[in-house]
């Protein structure tokens, strides 16, 4: 069964099973980069709030042998489980006072991205764009989110200026930095015993749109003591940014080839932020 006909038997079966007390939907929700990907809704019919569950991760599952009922009943369990866990306070996105203090901000590919940045407020930053969004602790160290638009901008009849400010100062506080050695970083999570290497990673501690963290204030600066040196940053994703000391590469001309046969070859189309590399000097950074 292909993907587009299992989504269409698990929409009727999951359907079948919440009738009468629930609404199943099918949802295309466009994301990072342009990609499409499609989730279901499962509400009570009294509730005008329901999480979105992604059906590819689901449909790997059947692959596997999973039966369409025994996944249903899966998503139905989950979407209770999520449901009372992500309840967002909407009435408090009218009133931008109430929600300030959880601003903040990500990077993303302007061009990749630019349908979606004619109706968001954004930052241009090299061939990059600064977007912003609303981010709402749930418990269990787990949160929601809601990227903010151009017509919230209209509500709140505030500049983007005054949105920077705020995730200037939020997104350091809610997601702290963090810079190690890429094979201290790959050996703590994944196991894996690297030799010493001459890349560092920059992210944030929880590894979700860390490569803002260059956008830090004074983080820049903060590498260069850490280093020593002037380097380059290479967009591993919108994850993370690896740092290498320029006094460390002897070609530094085929950084950009390596990182674009990178995003190429490893890289899914929705986490990609670039094949350009960066390069700071001591004072600024610049693109190559």
């Amino acid at each position: 069964m292909n993907y587009e006909q299992f989504v269409h038997d698990i929409f009727e079966c999951t359907k079948t099973k919440v009738f009468p007390w629930g609404i199943v939907e099918k949802q295309e929700i466009v994301k990072n980069n342009g990609v499409v990907a499609i989730g279901l809704t499962i509400r009570r019919m009294e509730s005008n709030l329901a999480p979105i569950i992604y059906l590819e991760g689901i449909y790997n599952y059947f692959l596997q042998g999973e039966s369409l009922e025994d996944l249903a009943d899966f998503l139905i369990e989950n979407s209770r489980k999520i449901s009372n866990v992500h309840k967002i306070n909407y009435k408090e996105f009218l009133e931008f006072p109430k929600i300030r203090e959880h601003i903040v901000y990500k990077l993303v590919n302007a061009k990749r991205n630019e349908k979606l940045l004619g109706d968001i407020p954004h930052l241009p930053l090299f061939d990059l764009a600064i977007v912003f969004y609303w981010i709402v602790p749930t418990g269990e160290g787990e949160y929601g989110s809601v990227l903010i638009k151009n017509s919230h901008m209209n509500l709140w009849k505030l500049p983007v200026s005054v949105l920077y400010e705020c995730a200037k100062e939020n997104t350091k506080k809610i997601f702290p930095y963090m810079f190690r050695p890429l094979n201290e970083y790959v050996n703590d999570t994944a196991g894996i015993s690297l030799e010493k290497s001459p890349l560092y990673i920059l992210s944030n501690t929880e590894g979700i749109f860390g490569a803002s963290a260059i956008l830090y204030p004074e983080m820049p600066g903060k590498i260069y003591k850490i280093l020593g040196e002037k380097y380059y940053l290479l967009p591993s994703s919108v994850h993370e940014f690896l740092i290498v000391p320029e006094n460390r590469l002897v070609h530094p001309k085929n950084l950009k080839a390596m990182v674009k046969e990178v995003n190429e070859t490893q890289i899914v189309e929705e986490e990609l932020l670039s094949d350009n590399v960066y390069y700071f000097d001591g004072d600024i950074i610049t693109e190559m």
